[in-house]
């Protein structure tokens, strides 16, 4: 099972993560296609380079944190749709979350 989570904390942090796997390695077009959202966001922002921008990858994880503005908004959109998209065309492999940011006081 891959999955996406997703949130914005305070209005200032942006993070998305992506891990798992789904069917064979290699064959499986959910996985492809999850891992091609998380490399063109992974480009994208370091286009942009926002402000605290840190990438952690491994085999199965993506991990993409950053300041949260205009712009990283927009490629955060595009990211999140497609993963929605992703996870309503194939849910017993893709599942798509949006995590609730706790406040600090």
């Amino acid at each position: 099972m891959i999955v996406f989570r997703h949130s914005v904390n305070n209005f200032k942090n942006l993070e998305m993560i992506c891990e798992g796997h789904a069917g064979k390695v290699g064959e499986s077009l959910p996985c492809a296609a999850a891992s091609a959202l998380m490399a063109a966001a992974v480009e994208s922002l370091k286009k942009r380079n926002p402000p605290r921008l840190r990438i952690e990858t491994g085999d199965g994880y993506c991990r993409i944190f950053c300041e949260y503005n205009t712009h990283t908004a927009e490629i955060a959109m595009v990211t999140i749709c497609g993963f929605e998209w992703l996870a309503e065309q194939a849910p017993e492999d893709v599942k798509c979350e949006r995590v609730s940011a706790k406040k600090k006081n």
